[in-house]
């Protein structure tokens, strides 16, 4: 079948017909060899001989993969492609090597193309990195600081940093913000307070009572009497009952002041009047100790000798004073109930005081008494107001320490001892 490795001849048989030809196989490699390209290898197995055009010897184990396979082979070695595939009815196998490199199956074109792809692919991975970096976080953090500001938060401050210059302008606003939002809520809270305290003053100066002249005339009687005892008796208390009215700067006492007050006016009023007047107190044990706003007590007793009626002259007038404390889910109050023997509230009166101070015209005390407390107590102090054998004025407050604060938890602890 071979002759000689540039000349080759096929015989073709075919029934009773034989064909026989030669061709020159140098001519059909030099055409396999430029159509698949520079570096690519060509090869005729015949027999178990390897022919190639370029010399190679079969370090890519060719002739040994003819023997096992019968019609086609392909596989990888050594960084290249390797094909084979038998001609059919013949013994020779036609070979190709191919290298495996990128130059091989890509142009210049192309190769361009892929290298500004892979550069696009990482601007663009370093673009993302640069916006999470600079934009993202800082602005996630900023929002986060808006919505704890927004709750209440005003000591929260932006940690974002990057090197975007807006950003950073944008932070520092932010906290040059707040800061001044919470410099102007301060001042507004203590304008808030002044005001209180001022609206407080006002109140306790519409209370207080205009019966010293009065008693500086029944004063001047007794002295053209002689009656120094009395006159003497009249000094203290009235002395007495002036420098507890002139506390315009406390807001709150002692219950036990406040009652002690309330004996000094009774007192007073029957020195200065000359009018039958009793008044009892009673009062639980442990209840002087807690703070009540001032004139809380003398408000009531003051209404019950101005406007008690009686029905009778010379009757004598009763006042009762009842001090309990109440122990609630809450913490400790005190019941604070004034009642006298007259006739009652009108009830023109009674409905008026019974409604919110605020639209009250009449019952100036009173009123002034219940505006002072929403201040103090902030809508925790209670009110009622009927009749019974007379008029009853009940006031119930928040137990308050000589500290200032509620009591609450250990109440029942404190009030025992």
């Amino acid at each position: 079948m071979t002759t000689d490795g540039v000349f080759r001849m096929l015989t073709y048989k075919r029934g009773n017909t034989a064909v026989c030809g030669v061709f020159s196989m140098n001519d059909r490699m030099e055409g396999l060899k430029h159509a698949v390209g520079e570096g690519a290898g060509v090869y005729i197995v015949e027999d178990g001989m390897l022919n190639g055009i370029n010399g190679k010897e079969d370090n890519l184990g060719i002739v040994e993969e003819t023997k096992k396979q019968e019609k086609v082979f392909r596989y990888w070695r050594d960084n290249q492609y390797v094909y084979g595939r038998r001609i059919e009815n013949s013994s020779m196998w036609l070979c190709m090597s191919i290298p495996c490199k990128i130059w091989t199956y890509m142009n210049v074109p192309q190769l361009l193309l892929l290298i500004v792809t892979a550069f696009s692919v990482l601007a663009v991975f370093w673009l993302y990195r640069f916006i999470r970096r600079e934009l993202v976080w800082p602005l996630r953090d900023l929002t986060e600081t808006m919505n704890r500001i927004r709750q209440g938060e005003w000591n929260a401050r932006t940690g974002a940093s990057g090197h975007l210059k807006e950003i950073q302008e944008v932070g520092e606003t932010l906290t040059a913000m707040v800061s001044e939002i919470e410099k102007q809520k301060m001042l507004s809270y203590e304008e808030t307070i002044e005001k209180q305290k001022a609206q407080m003053q006002y109140l306790q100066l519409q209370l207080k009572p205009h019966f010293y002249l009065n008693g500086l005339k029944t004063l001047n009687a007794l002295t053209l009497a002689r009656d120094w005892e009395k006159s003497q008796e009249l000094i203290l208390h009235i002395s007495e009952h002036l420098r507890y009215l002139l506390q315009t700067d406390r807001e709150l006492v002692t219950l036990g002041a406040e009652l002690n007050y309330v004996r000094n006016y009774v007192e007073l009023q029957k020195s200065m009047t000359g009018r039958p007047v009793v008044c009892e107190i009673q009062e639980e044990e442990g209840a002087a100790d807690f703070l009540v706003p001032t004139l809380c007590v003398q408000t009531f007793v003051e209404n019950s000798v101005k406007y008690a009626k009686l029905g009778a002259p010379g009757l004598e007038l009763f006042i009762q004073v009842c001090v309990q404390l109440l122990q609630t889910e809450d913490g400790v109050y005190v019941d604070i109930m004034v009642s006298d023997n007259g006739s009652g509230y009108p009830e023109n009166i009674l409905e008026e005081i019974n409604e919110d101070a605020q639209k009250g015209i009449r019952s100036v005390g009173i009123n002034n008494l219940k505006r002072r407390c929403a201040l103090i107590y902030e809508g925790k102090a209670e009110y009622n107001f009927y009749n019974g054998s007379g008029a009853v004025s009940e006031l119930i407050l928040p137990g308050t320490n000589p500290d200032g604060l509620e009591v609450r938890g250990k109440a029942d602890e404190r009030i025992d001892s």
